[in-house]
């Protein structure tokens, strides 16, 4: 039959052929998908820098930053996500040193205007530790 390909080895190579064109199928749409979906937020993230050089209140500035450094960690998971469907491998820890009170800053920073706006006190108490873990997956959790 032309056009058409007989797996040799019965239905587990088959399945396992499926398994592989249907891999391929998902890491072409995410890839997609990922690309797609950063013209936008691109176009967000200039409209507000935009918005930033108007004259604003320091409380409405306060929030449109919010709101891109926001959409700019929307925009590295996005490259990130469009990244481990090509290369599977990424997908994988890469464990290393981090410390913990680095993280917790690093939260409290992220977080604090957004409490302050809502008036909830923000304080993150982290102990004086060094976690071996991926810091790039630890921050996307």
């Amino acid at each position: 039959m032309v056009g058409r390909v007989t797996p040799v080895g019965g239905p587990h190579t088959d399945a396992l052929l499926k398994a592989q064109v249907a891999q391929a199928t998902m890491a072409r749409l995410m890839a997609s998908a990922g690309h797609d979906l950063k013209q936008p937020l691109h176009l967000a993230v200039m409209s507000i820098d935009r918005a930033l050089k108007d004259s604003i209140d320091a409380k409405t500035a306060g929030r449109l930053r919010m709101a891109t450094d926001a959409l700019r960690h929307l925009g590295f998971d996005l490259d990130y996500l469009a990244q481990s469907s090509q290369n599977p491998e990424a997908l994988e820890p890469r464990c290393q040193p981090v410390s913990l009170n680095a993280i917790a800053a690093e939260i409290e920073l992220d977080w604090a205007f957004y409490a302050e706006t809502y008036g909830v006190e923000l304080r993150i108490d982290a102990p004086s530790a060094i976690l071996k873990t991926d810091p790039r997956m630890l921050a996307t959790i």
